[in-house]
């Protein structure tokens, strides 16, 4: 994901916090009611996102503070409240028609969803079957990710390697400039990439320009000793 500012001045930075917190305090003002199952919820999904809102550190904010598979397991709490009060009102509506009614439009609407599920997931799944798929995807998402242009350069690199092992030399030099692009690219947005420098290092080496390798090699050395 893209980087952000945060200004402590500004009020509007606080806003997600202060509506948690607000939501949790209705919700559990009314706990005999609806109140529990709302503040089990967002009291599930706070627990499970913790670890990760940056009171702790971690490797990965080295490349990003926000990952998408750090909600998988928080997402349960709201999913699980939706989905419950989902079912109560669908089992309301159908209570006013007959049973082989109800059991063909519930039967219908799960066939939906399954289906429309299987068509987003099969689409998604497509960028996940080559490394250059999926970080060229990323790369277009996101213009100044430099890790994306990293990994999209070591992609390129493992294809050079099976053009190599396949005999198919012209292909190989093809993937092994388009891998040393890569890292270039890598390095514009962050000169201080340590692997990204190794690897121009080694390409500048294969082309014979020792004055670049030893530039880039030098300079990986210099930001982590």
């Amino acid at each position: 994901y893209d980087s952000w500012e945060i200004h402590e001045y500004n009020p509007l930075h606080y806003l997600p916090g202060v509506l948690y917190l607000a939501l949790m305090g209705v919700s559990l003002l009314f706990r005999k009611t609806w109140g529990r199952h709302v503040f089990f919820a967002m009291l599930y999904m706070g627990a499970m996102i913790f670890p990760v809102l940056g009171f702790f550190d971690m490797f990965f904010f080295r490349f990003s503070f926000v990952a998408d598979h750090w909600h998988y397991l928080s997402i349960l709490g709201p999913l699980a409240l939706f989905v419950g009060v989902g079912t109560y009102h669908v089992k309301r509506a159908i209570q006013s028609i007959d049973e082989s009614t109800a059991k063909t439009v519930s039967m219908v609407a799960g066939v939906l969803v399954v289906a429309l599920v299987s068509v987003l997931g099969f689409q998604r799944v497509a960028l996940y079957q080559q490394g250059v798929d999926l970080w060229s995807h990323n790369a277009r998402l996101h213009e100044d990710s430099w890790g994306a242009y990293f990994h999209l350069g070591v992609a390129y690199y493992m294809k050079s390697q099976a053009a190599i092992r396949a005999n198919r030399m012209d292909e190989a030099r093809d993937m092994m400039v388009k891998s040393c692009r890569q890292y270039e690219i890598a390095t514009d947005y962050y000169p201080g990439y340590v692997e990204a420098n190794i690897n121009l290092s080694n390409c500048a080496m294969q082309n014979n320009d020792w004055e670049k390798a030893e530039r880039h090699i030098l300079l990986a050395r210099d930001t982590r000793p």
